[in-house]
């Protein structure tokens, strides 16, 4: 995902000299002049040598083993011919930091609490590399980081961690291949390696090198890409010129095809006795839905994603195409079991490895995604179970049921209505254990917001309807306060800002101006919308709760009612606290040139 890009920042081409990569090394590697390839290592077939490969914001129906007419994707095609191929695979959430830490933890972006840039991994919490370090492999991680820093604590159970900066030629698909090929070709042979690989290549802006340009017919460079991307983001505001859309999508299609020669590379090195592991973080956007790129929506577009497994050839698994329904949650428990390893506790998703043992086909499963997409002002939670799926905007009560594949609302017949409900009682379930504060301004005038979080830090904030042209919305550099000022366009417009504290019982202070002046006579607190006795409130568990389900927005007050504070929470949900850690001038340096922050 990438959420809207609130500025357009040229890259700039960096000699490779000087390009800064950052290596995190927990154990002494091996001695660089080891010439026997680890790939060629023998391995029992329970703990075979393992490459898991990151292709960052690739949609499946943009390869060809997914049926794309466009010859994209050779070496992946040959990696699916070799293995299963699944054609349902959906990913928990459309941008990249928390999509990569559910997959590596198993777990919900909002229940191991990195769904948001300013939050990091608990240490209470595991992943894969750990355990896989625990079961006695090598582990060894290279990426063109973007937003894979160790900062967010992806480098946790990594012996070697290297983390390249995706907008310098050291970040380049074939600077990664030849990292990984070095990596392969200095690992030990005393036990089975885990290589993590992380491409970012067919992320925005599309620019890849001129062979595939030309071989694509791409006439747009990667500024112009990332400017059509950024001033067409939303339903608004579309690309009036088939042919820069066009244009657009063959630039994209020349990025995967440059990233699939450079697998390709790194396939021809393991050799067939490593299990390769291929998937996608998210999908990418071209107006299907009338967004672009990717965050701010849960259409298969955004969160359908490619999964492929190469098992070991000695292990004599018939290659498929499954049309299960799957999940990146799924990938963490399959791995394991694939290494030998016994199952962990913590990870929710399921082994997939029954599919080529003979075991029965799993039966059809709710998936859920999330998004909390701070720019874009969107706070959604969808459950997809067979053809169908329900999406939940938790700002405005919407609730949408689509039919798979072309996600179109429309006429849904008995029986899909019937299946419906299965999914409303899921995400029922899920939204009810959500907790948050959300504040409504309506009514004429400007309204202006300040909140205080002294003791954490605010760990979400997601302003919806914002005018960029009049409202505005800041953060104080230490996370801890906020200033949201807007002024409603109409008389019944209500203008949303959703807070979340980084521990559930932390107070927050809140400040209020109407037209410049406090007026608490303009404030309703809580459920039972009781005016507070002064200015500046103390907003905590004392304001009575709300139930987060709420499928229509309030209408019982008037036009000019001011300030709404209502708390979402549930009085059975599990504590779920998460970590909020103040982004280092590192990261926020290569966040700002990748046009996340400003």
């Amino acid at each position: 995902m990438k959420a809207q890009r609130s500025v357009i920042i040229a890259l700039a081409v960096v000699l490779l000299a000087t390009v800064a990569m950052v290596v995190y090394s927990r154990r002494p590697t091996a001695s660089p002049d080891v010439e026997t390839r680890a790939s060629d290592q023998p391995a029992s077939p329970r703990r075979p040598n393992i490459v898991l490969i990151s292709i960052d914001a690739v949609r499946p129906d943009h390869l060809s083993c997914y049926g794309y007419a466009r010859p994209t994707s050779p070496n992946l095609d040959r990696l699916a011919r070799q293995g299963i191929l699944f054609k349902q695979c959906r990913a928990q959430a459309p941008w990249t930091l928390p999509s990569h830490m559910s997959l590596f933890t198993s777990m919900l972006p909002s229940h191991n609490g990195v769904d948001n840039l300013n939050k990091v991994l608990p240490p209470t919490l595991v992943t894969l590399a750990q355990v896989m370090s625990q079961e006695g492999y090598r582990t060894t991680a290279i990426v063109n980081n973007g937003q894979m820093r160790a900062h967010w604590g992806f480098d946790r159970g990594f012996e070697m961690w290297k983390e390249f900066e995706a907008d310098t030629p050291a970040g380049t698909a074939g600077q990664l291949t030849d990292s990984a090929i070095a990596s392969l070709n200095s690992t030990r042979s005393d036990s089975p390696h885990f290589l993590f690989l992380h491409y970012y290549d067919a992320h925005d802006p599309y620019e890849a090198p001129l062979p595939w340009r030309d071989k694509f017919g791409v006439t747009i460079d990667g500024q112009r890409s990332r400017s059509l991307c950024n001033s067409n983001r939303t339903p608004a505001h579309n690309i009036t010129d088939p042919t820069e859309l066009e244009q657009l999508k063959l630039a994209y299609d020349a990025e995967i095809a440059f990233m699939d020669h450079e697998i390709g590379r790194l396939i021809d090195v393991v050799g067939p006795e490593t299990l390769v592991v291929v998937f996608s973080d998210h999908g990418e956007c071209f107006e299907e839905h009338g967004w672009t790129l990717h965050g701010a929506t849960l259409f298969d577009q955004d969160i359908r994603t490619v999964l492929i497994v190469r098992p070991p050839a000695s292990w004599r698994v018939t290659p498929s195409i499954s049309d299960m329904s799957v999940m990146l949650l799924d990938v963490a428990p399959t791995v394991l079991a694939m290494a030998g390893a016994r199952p962990h506790p913590q990870f929710v998703g399921v082994d997939l490895s029954g599919l080529w043992r003979g075991d029965p086909p799993l039966p059809t499963r709710f998936i859920p995604s999330e998004t909390k997409a701070v720019v874009e002002g969107r706070y959604l939670l969808a459950v997809t179970a067979g053809n169908l799926k329900a999406i939940y905007s938790l700002f405005d009560g919407t609730l949408e049921l689509r039919r798979l594949p072309e996600e179109q609302e429309g006429r849904y017949s008995t029986q899909e209505l019937a299946s419906a409900e299965a999914l409303y009682s899921q995400l029922r379930q899920w939204i009810r254990g959500e907790q948050f504060w959300l504040l409504e301004a309506s009514g004429d005038g400007d309204h202006e917001v300040r909140v205080q979080c002294p003791d954490s830090g605010l760990a979400m904030f997601i302003p919806a309807g914002l005018d960029h042209e009049r409202d505005s919305f800041d953060v104080s550099p230490d996370g801890k306060s906020v200033r949201w000022h807007v002024y409603p366009a109409a008389a019944r417009e209500r203008k949303k800002l959703l807070l979340q504290a980084s521990t559930s019982d932390v107070p927050l202070e809140l400040d209020y101006l109407h037209n410049g002046e406090r007026n608490v006579a303009l404030v309703r607190l809580g459920a039972d919308a009781a005016q507070p006795l002064s200015l500046p409130v103390r907003l905590d568990a004392s304001v009575l709760p709300s139930d987060p389900l709420v499928l229509a927005s309030p209408n019982d007050r008037p036009p000019n009612s001011g300030l709404r504070i209502t708390r979402h929470a549930d009085a059975l949900r599990n504590r779920r606290d998460t970590m909020v850690v103040p982004l280092d001038e590192q990261t926020r340096r290569q966040l700002r040139s990748l046009g996340y922050i400003q």
